[in-house]
């Protein structure tokens, strides 16, 4: 039986690009602007819970897509609020630790 992993077509670089929220800058965009978080989190296409979750620093990846309709809603550029980072998979960590 084939692994499901195998099965599945690999996924454009694009796609797998992630950011780490500068969450001190968000919220202070959030403050100058006085922005509810929950009409932030709607626009963006969010929860307001992940919202919360991204601010309080409880996700450390944000997903490409999410960073950058939180720019568009804020009106600021992606690099202010958010540095690209390589997301370490679990499998990728296997693979490293028994090399």
């Amino acid at each position: 039986m084939a692994d499901l992993a195998e099965a599945r077509p690999p996924e454009r670089e694009d796609e797998m690009k992630h950011y780490q929220l500068k969450r001190e800058e968000v919220l202070r965009i959030l403050g100058d602007q006085s922005l509810k978080r929950w009409w932030v989190a709607e626009f963006a296409g969010v929860h307001k819970t992940t919202l919360r979750r991204w601010l309080q620093g409880k996700t450390r990846f944000v997903l490409n897509k999410n960073a950058e309709r939180l720019a568009q809603v804020l009106e600021t550029p992606l690099s202010q609020i958010a540095e690209p980072t390589k997301r370490w998979r679990s499998n990728e960590l296997k693979t490293i630790k028994n090399n």
